[in-house]
């Protein structure tokens, strides 16, 4: 059962000018409680700085101050405990960078207040809770959460399998990626949306880099990627272009791509698109494959919702077009309660935090979403997605939950309409089946990853039409 720690740093940093100047750093305190109760009662801190290690013991809640610092001097933090080694924090000078984000200060004072520390399922994460502080007054909430394995955390801070930056998409537009794993074959993890991002989903597969590499990004517009507002600029061939710029960039002559709800819809375009650079389909969750399908689904949504529910969603997404920054996360988090409570077949707050998870980008980027999906719906018109399926041989693999609230026929279609797929229900798992199940779904993954159809996976021969 996931734990939470909170894990307190007070630190006050007076402005860019004077960030890491020649004073000690600090003093500021450590804390690891839950509930009151103190759980970890010494911890050694290890400093690199001017490429010299020096390891620190520290007893919790106590006052720390660290040797001086020459101006813009990079140093590394990392929190040695009997469990982990956690990567704290790295201060470049004109910027602050946590467990691999980058966020600018933009000469701005700002107040670091406290850091949390989750223990989740099969997994760690660092979730830092940032507030700048402007001339204004005023305060910007920045909610940052690491996606880093357990194994990761707990192996020396240089030997991360992970890798982050940006690479140009289509036309240029900076496209934001993650890379894990150092395997010779490949796997692009696509989100859903169209204007998501891959926080509280591709964390999931991650597991999967253990034999491969995978590579998971924001799509245009969306998460840390640029954002792209031209509505002409949001079009599915532009997503299409973007996944072929990634190969591109990569190098990658053949991969599997892994598609959650609208990303298996780009996955399957794309393989349409470029069928020999592709050599397996998993898709997740799929979105509807025609639009009657999709009306039928949102109608039954609604229903499970209740009119007042649906009335409050619509509210939000109004909401946010305007919404100032504080405004847009707030929104953000509640408009995902509501959506997930319908796609996870067991709720628990874990679950539910986890998925709002997707909301831990720039507010920008959120308010972008609902201009992103309807660019990019509206360039694909009233779609029917099936006889550019029935042209798709590459093995592919349809996984959904047996207790999801999406209907089954849509998800049937899929199986049916091309050659070589099989469908597999995930048992106890609604449509977020990798948060309900993420052993079985890892399992599963695993399996036709690695070149065979998992245990269950059915041919499905006929499905109702739309």
């Amino acid at each position: 059962m996931a734990r939470l720690f909170a894990f307190v740093l007070l630190i006050l940093l007076i402005g860019q000018d004077t960030l890491l100047a020649k004073q000690p750093a600090g003093p500021f305190q450590i804390s690891f409680e839950e509930d009151g109760k103190r759980l970890v009662t010494k911890v050694r801190l290890r400093l690199k700085y001017q490429g010299k290690i020096t390891e620190i013991n520290y007893i919790p809640g106590k006052p720390l101050a660290f040797p001086k610092l020459e101006p813009r001097e990079p140093f590394d933090l990392w929190i040695i405990t009997d469990r982990y080694t956690l990567p704290f924090l790295e201060m470049p000078g004109s910027a602050l960078e946590v467990a691999g984000w980058r966020v600018g200060i933009d000469a701005r004072p700002f107040d670091l207040k406290y850091y949390e520390l989750r223990l989740l399922p099969a997994s760690v994460r660092l979730v830092y809770y940032i507030i700048y502080k402007h001339a204004d007054g005023g305060e910007t909430p920045i909610w940052i959460e690491s996606s880093k394995p357990a194994e990761e955390f707990r192996s020396q801070p240089s030997d991360s399998r992970a890798t982050e930056g940006y690479f140009a998409g289509a036309d240029g537009v900076r496209l934001f990626y993650r890379k894990l794993g150092i395997g010779p074959s490949v796997a692009v993890f696509l989100h859903g949306g169209p204007g998501s991002n891959f926080r509280g989903n591709g964390d999931f597969m991650e597991p999967l880099a253990a034999r491969r590499t995978v590579i998971m990004y924001d799509q245009r517009g969306s998460g840390l990627s640029e954002i792209v507002t031209e509505p002409k600029l949001l079009t599915a061939e532009h997503h299409i272009r973007d996944l072929e710029a990634l190969r591109q960039h990569f190098r990658i002559k053949r991969m599997t791509i892994i598609g959650l709800s609208w990303g298996s819809a780009l996955a399957a375009m794309y393989a349409a698109a470029h069928p020999e650079r592709v050599e397996r389909l998993l898709l997740v969750s799929p979105m509807s494959p025609t639009k009657a399908f999709a009306d039928e689904r949102r109608a039954r949504l609604n229903l499970l919702l209740g009119d007042a529910t649906v009335s409050r969603r619509n509210e939000i997404v109004r909401k946010l077009a305007g919404a100032n920054d504080d405004e847009t996360v707030a929104l953000c988090r509640e408009l995902s309660d509501i959506t997930f409570r319908l796609y996870l077949a067991h709720l628990t707050p874990e679950k539910l935090r986890h998925a709002a998870s997707r909301c831990n980008i720039p507010p920008a980027a959120i308010r972008n979403r609902a201009v992103i999906d309807a660019a990019t719906f509206a360039s694909i018109g009233e779609w029917d997605l099936r006889p550019m399926l029935t042209r798709l041989r590459m093995p592919a693999l349809i996984v959904e939950g047996t207790e999801t609230n999406v209907p089954l026929d849509a998800t049937r279609v899929w199986t049916a309409v091309m050659p070589n797929a099989r469908l597999l229900l995930i048992p106890k798992a609604g449509h977020e089946l990798f948060l309900d199940q993420p052993t079985a779904f890892a399992e599963a993954a695993e399996q036709f990853l690695s070149g065979r159809f998992p245990k269950g996976a059915e041919i499905v021969r006929k499905a109702k039409a739309r």
